[in-house]
């Protein structure tokens, strides 16, 4: 996951202090503690980020495979100054094998030109970039029209075209804008600061906008019930003591590991217990974060059922593996995120009609809920232990 802070009000930082330290981690399973403070992006890191990010432009031909470059198509005109008149550049003649072969051609072709440039692969090695030698703010490369006769080889804008890296007020508004939409996916940030940037070099700028978490059970933890779940609330504020007060909304925004889709990671939560389903004695639970498919026998990562009797006398405790591994007429004990299967062996001499059920997945318990007789209203019954 990715958390931006998005307020502009903040009177300091905010500080993440119940996920794992330095010294609690486990190095084997775990990150390195994770514990941190961080605020708004910082000009000069953000700046810090770009200044090694040149300008560049992509071509849409795949050029993986090579490309044939002749009298027709090898004249490229580009320009690292928007002032400066256009440096002709002309590719050497030749049936090129692969991308790379080509890449090293139009570089010792800009080489003996003179333009202080370059060419690479992209990401994928398919397409051809073509990027000044000069990156930071400011930085500037551009192709010519119809003149450049090479555009048509690689696929870049036959009427010409050009990118200038931004400056760092503008990066910062375009990924992380005050109170707006989080977005430092990759798509996005190829449109903000350009083709010229490498893979690790978007990876860099993103984390000085949103900084990325590894979401272990602690930092989940974080997100659905701790700091992380405070500062993302609609009834956050940061310092409710101020005069005139500040308003409430949360200061920070949880996005996946893509930069951009909201995270998510429902609470463990009941919605419906209903007896004699899918067969005579059993009971199946439905709700969200009940549990996952395989957990390992642990209180502490598997599911845990309580099963208790409808006059509270009598009680069964149920680890995910001895339901998983159960059969009983038919029924075949199932643990999913959304469904427990419990078969009618597992619940003898208990009673289930009239019973309630709590679910336990890692350290969460849910609501109880009693069980659903004969087809009643699934909400009948229901109540939360607070």
């Amino acid at each position: 996951m990715r958390i931006g802070v998005i307020r502009g009000d903040m009177p300091g930082p905010i500080c993440l202090m119940d996920l794992e330290t330095v010294s609690e981690y486990n190095p084997p399973t775990e990150p390195r503690g994770q514990e941190r403070r961080f605020g708004r992006p910082d000009p000069t890191v953000v700046g810090g980020a770009v200044a090694v990010i040149p300008a560049g432009l992509q071509g849409t031909i795949d050029v993986s495979a090579g490309a044939n470059i002749g009298a027709g198509n090898h004249t490229l005109r580009a320009k690292i100054d928007p002032l400066a008149a256009f440096t002709a550049i002309t590719v050497g003649n030749a049936i090129y094998a692969s991308g790379a072969a080509l890449v090293v051609a139009v570089n010792t072709a800009i080489h003996t030109a003179g333009l202080n440039a370059r060419a690479r692969l992209d990401g994928t090695g398919k397409y051809l970039v073509l990027q000044s030698g000069v990156p930071g703010v400011g930085s500037y490369i551009e192709v010519d029209g119809a003149l450049s006769t090479f555009n048509a080889a690689v696929g870049f804008n036959l009427l010409g075209d050009g990118f200038t890296v931004p400056d760092v007020p503008t990066i910062i508004t375009a990924l992380a804008p005050v109170l707006g939409v989080l977005d430092v996916s990759t798509p996005t940030l190829l449109l903000t600061v350009g083709s010229g940037a490498t893979g690790a070099q978007l990876t860099a700028l993103a984390d000085t906008i949103a900084p990325r978490f590894i979401e272990t059970d602690v930092v989940i933890k974080s997100f659905q019930v701790g700091m992380i779940s405070g500062f993302r609330s609609a009834t956050y504020n940061p310092d409710p003591n101020r005069w005139p007060q500040l308003p409430n909304g949360p200061a920070i925004t949880v996005v996946k590991d893509d930069g951009v889709t909201l995270f998510t990671a429902p609470l463990t939560v009941v919605t419906g217990a209903v007896h004699n389903a899918p067969n005579a004695g059993d009971i199946t639970i439905t709700g969200t974060n009940l549990g996952s498919i395989g957990a390992i026998n642990s209180e502490v990562e598997s599911t845990i059922v309580r099963v208790i009797s409808a006059d509270g006398s009598r009680s069964v405790k149920l680890y995910q593996a001895i339901i998983e591994s159960t059969l009983t007429g038919g029924t075949q004990g199932k643990v999913t995120s959304t469904s427990i299967v419990i078969p009618a062996s597992l619940l003898s001499l208990l009673g289930v009609i009239g019973s309630k059920v709590r679910v336990q997945y890692t350290s969460l318990a849910s609501n109880l809920q009693l069980t659903n007789i004969h087809g009643l209203d699934p909400n009948v019954g229901q109540f939360t232990v607070t």
